[in-house]
Order: C-alpha cells, then sequence, then structure tokens
C-alpha cells in the first residue's frame, strides 16, 4: 500500500511537471493569471452557476445517499452493510439503461429544440419499454440466482437476510427503467433549473 501512494504520488507529480513543461514550451505559462476578462456579468453569471451547480450536487448526493445514512443511523452497522450488499446487487439493472440513455441524450436534446412532440413521445415510448423488458430480464436473473450468489460470501447466513430487501430494491430499480426518459427530458429542457 505504501509502494501504491508513492507510485500514485509520483505519478501525479509528473503530469504536473509534464504540463508546467508544455505550458513554458508553448508561451503560456504565466506567475501572475491576467483576470481582466471577467467583467462583473460574467462574474456574477459564473457564480450563479457554480451555486446551482454545488446546491444540485449536494441535493443529488442526499437524494442517492440518504437510505445508506437512514439505515446505518436506525439500524445497525450490519444492516447497513446487508442493505449496502443488496443496493450494489440491484444496480446491476441499471447497466441497459446507460447505455439507452446515452445513445437517447442527443435526440432528447433535438427534439426538445424543435419542440417535436410526437417524435419525442414515440422515442419515450420505445426506450420505456426497451428499458422495461430487460429490467425484467435482469430482476428474474437476479432473483432466480439470489440464493446461489448470497452463499459464495462469507458470513453467507447474515447476508442473506437481505433476499427480499434486494427484491425491493431491484423492483424501484425496475419502476425507474419503465418511466424512461424522464431524468433526460427534465436535465434538457429549458426549465431545468426550476
Amino acid at each position: 500500500l505504501q509502494t501504491a501512494l508513492w507510485f500514485l504520488i509520483v505519478h501525479y507529480a509528473g503530469i504536473v511537471l509534464g504540463l508546467v513543461i508544455y505550458l513554458n514550451q508553448i508561451g503560456e505559462w504565466f506567475w501572475r493569471p491576467d483576470w481582466s476578462f471577467l467583467r462583473p456579468q460574467l462574474r456574477k453569471d459564473i457564480l450563479q452557476y457554480a451555486g446551482f451547480g454545488v446546491a444540485t450536487g449536494f441535493a443529488l448526493l442526499l437524494a442517492t445517499r440518504l437510505d445508506m445514512f437512514m439505515v446505518g443511523s436506525l439500524a445497525s452497522i450490519k444492516s447497513a452493510g446487508i442493505y449496502a450488499i443488496a443496493l450494489n446487487i440491484s444496480a446491476a439493472m441499471e447497466i441497459p439503461a446507460k447505455s439507452l440513455y446515452s445513445a437517447s441524450v442527443s435526440f432528447v436534446a433535438k427534439y426538445l429544440s424543435e419542440e417535436n412532440w410526437v417524435e419525442m413521445q414515440s422515442l419515450y415510448q420505445k426506450v420505456s419499454i426497451n428499458l422495461l423488458t430487460a429490467g425484467l430480464f435482469i430482476l428474474g436473473g437476479i432473483w432466480v440466482s439470489a440464493d446461489a450468489l448470497y452463499s459464495l460470501m462469507t458470513n453467507s447466513g447474515e447476508i442473506s437476510q437481505g433476499k427480499y430487501v434486494l427484491l425491493v430494491l431491484s423492483i424501484a430499480k425496475l419502476v425507474d427503467l419503465a418511466a424512461g426518459l424522464n431524468n433526460q427530458i427534465v436535465y434538457y429542457s429549458k426549465h431545468y433549473q426550476f
């Protein structure tokens, strides 16, 4: 571990040194930054954008990790660990969503900018059906193999108590998959900030 940490430090120091050498060679290395481009309106826009990013980042972190905090606070640490294992197993259901979302985002942005609601509805329905189908297959696979998966883990008797937690979390992910492109539509709409 100590050797790995030293290699990481040397690696990052090498990156910084390489960037300094590169910037010096192209004539862009300055000890004093030029802040003249920062006009009051631009500064205000930057602060608004940064503030919004920090607030939404905190809200997202709170929304996605609050369940873990609550389980750890209201139950034992062991229960939080069992819950975390079930949560990580159920996360496998998000795999098809990531690929379909990334493939659909450009169309969502295009249809929103053109206000082409017919194509948006068609895309939404197709993505929802495909994600629901894939999610049902993955949920079936997870549920059928849950006992075997839990038996591979150390302390399988205790950890397998999370089997029904796994089922509930997987069903919640399935509902999220069936909802399709809701988040992407909101992210790219002109009302995103609200």
